[in-house]
């Protein structure tokens, strides 16, 4: 035993991305769910018009045509307003984590529906924007199982892997001295937001069923700024 006096502070030193993690209410997750089983690849708009909400060839995923599909723009009003309150909390405290004094007002770009069926995959890739998420909306039953008999290194099958910064070395030779990999193992009703430049994949899983999910991006906005995507106005925040 020492005879010195020391004082064991313990402070946390907030470095590194921020992910946010919230439950949700789920008759919201029913309603957002309807709302995803009615894209279709014939939608009249406003205008008369006809668009294709089925998305090809535009997601970083490895996933069958039509399992990914595009929230039109009273879907995507409807899912920010429904959702305001969630933003508007994850948005202070991501300020407050990189102890950032002003806080922004956001605008929504995008959100998305995945059908992600067995041995389809999200390779690790990262968004556009300043924010994305993913809300959890079906899970399928054997996925749990299958997450325990995974004996291989690496994230296990159907979860959310993040990646940040340098690897810690080989943990069977070496002590690791850093964090870099984020395992978020998915709930239903259950939600993360990440910043957009954040690395993260969704690797393969092989029981039956479908892994529902909802996704998109966000951009915080200052007051003398003006946002647009391809000459379009981003959503307001209601």
């Amino acid at each position: 035993m020492s005879n010195y006096d020391h004082k064991y502070e313990y402070k946390n030193m907030y470095f590194g991305p921020y992910i946010y993690h919230c439950k949700l209410d789920p008759q919201f997750c029913k309603d957002l769910l309807e709302q995803g089983d009615k894209t279709t690849d014939r939608y009249l708009q406003e205008d008369g018009t006809y668009t294709n909400q089925i998305i090809k060839d535009s997601l970083a995923g490895d996933l069958k045509t039509g399992h990914e599909r595009q929230f039109d723009g009273k879907q995507q009003r409807w899912f920010n307003k429904s959702l305001k309150d969630v933003f508007t909390h994850y948005t202070k405290e991501r300020m407050n984590f990189h102890n950032y004094i002003f806080v922004p007002d956001y605008v929504i770009e995008n959100v998305w529906i995945n059908y992600q069926h067995a041995n389809e995959y999200q390779p690790e890739h990262t968004h556009s924007g300043d924010f994305s998420w993913v809300i959890y909306l079906q899970i399928p039953e054997g996925m749990k199982a299958e997450r325990e008999n995974y004996k291989k290194k690496g994230p296990g099958p159907g979860c959310i892997a993040f990646s940040y910064g340098e690897t810690s070395g080989n943990p069977d030779v070496t002590f690791p001295w850093v964090t870099n990999i984020h395992m978020g193992v998915p709930e239903a009703n259950e939600m993360y937001i990440f910043p957009s430049q954040l690395k993260h994949a969704v690797p393969p899983f092989k029981c039956d069923g479908v892994r529902i999910s909802v996704s998109g991006n966000g951009a915080f906005q200052r007051p003398d700024s003006k946002l647009y995507v391809m000459g379009e106005k981003r959503y307001e925040v209601w």
